[in-house]
Order: structure tokens, then sequence, then C-alpha cells
């Protein structure tokens, strides 16, 4: 576990995100630091809402933003909304924060992953799926596959507005303390990657 110790680079930054798979960039400032990575490590698609707009190449994420600009977002009931049939849904959670130690990263095949913070503070790790050992083999039924803690992965804090973008190839672990609260309040949503086609 020492590893995790590994000296930290944290803080708010500027940064322009390029991904030549997925032709998506975004100009703005994030919360992010890493534990171990090297400095030419994809940085993070992560911001404010209010900012998605600087996405260059947008199309199939855009749904998903424009839903989490609705006004009445923070009083959605919890459970499962559909956007556009199974192509994208979003996900309303209350949950509560788990020690690092006691959570496990994931990561979807079928799926992108829009998670948006409404309320608390809530730190998510996260590494790339083709660096790290698989623990239980991907269920296709749930889209989802979980993996051993790495060595080495980026931290993204997520505030209240901000949200950050998780592609099949970012295993994760959300809900890792950030603050004093225990619980947060936020809006997973999830676009088919053929929706990006």
């Amino acid at each position: 576990m020492s590893s995790h110790r590994t000296k930290t680079v944290e803080g708010r930054r500027s940064f322009v995100w390029k991904s030549s798979l997925w032709g998506a960039a975004l100009v703005g400032a994030g919360v992010w630091g890493g534990r171990g990575l090297a400095a030419e490590e994809k940085a993070l698609l992560t911001g404010e809402l209010k900012d998605w707009k600087k996405i260059a190449n947008r199309k199939g994420l855009a749904e998903g933003f424009t839903f989490l600009e609705n006004p009445q977002l923070k009083s959605l009931a919890d459970g499962r909304l559909a956007v556009r049939g199974e192509e994208i849904y979003a996900m309303v959670q209350h949950s509560d924060i788990r020690k690092p130690e006691e959570s496990r990263y994931e990561a979807h095949r079928k799926y992108i992953d829009i998670q948006y913070l409404v309320e608390g503070a809530e730190e998510i790790r996260v590494a790339p799926v083709g660096k790290m050992k698989e623990s239980v083999a991907y269920d296709a039924a749930k889209d989802i596959a979980f993996y051993e803690h790495p060595a080495a992965y980026r931290q993204v804090i997520l505030k209240p507005g901000s949200f950050v973008v998780l592609f099949p190839e970012d295993a994760h672990m959300p809900l890792c303390p950030a603050g004093p609260v225990g619980k947060v309040h936020k809006v997973v949503v999830k676009i088919a990657v053929d929706a990006l086609r």
C-alpha cells in the first residue's frame, strides 16, 4: 500500500484534453491530481457544468449535459430516468461516502458516464483499464467489471456543479471522501458508446 502514499500534485489547473479515440476537447479549469502516473497520461475530461459547451465534437454527450442543466434536477427522486430510451439514461443517487480501502474500481464497456455532483464533495480515483488486473469478470448484463487497486491513479475532486466524463478505458472508484460530509447527491448520466459513433 506504500505506492498509494506517493507524493501527489493537486490543485486547480487549466488544461486542454484531447483524445484521438473520442475526438473531444475541453478547455477550462479542473481540480485533479495524480499519484504515480506519468505526466503524459491522458488528462481527464472534467470541469464545471456551465462550461460543457467548450467540449469540441460534443455530439452524443450534448444530450446528457442538457439533461443535467434541468433546473429541477435537485428535486428529482432517486432512481433511473430515461433520457433517450436505452441509449441515454440518468441515475439519481443519494450515496454514502466510503473508505477507499473498502471500495472497488469499476469500468463499463457499453456506456460512458457523466458523473455530476449536486451536493457534497467527492473524490473519484481513475486509472487506465489496460494497466489494471481484473478482480471480478465483466458482467455484460450489468455492464460492469471490477479491478484490483492500482499502484497509480488520478484523483478528481467533484464539488457541487462539477462533472467528470468517464470512458470505457477509465476504471474508476467513486464515492471516496473529499471533505467532512459523509453523503453526496449526484446524478450519473449513462450514454451508450454507440451513441457517440
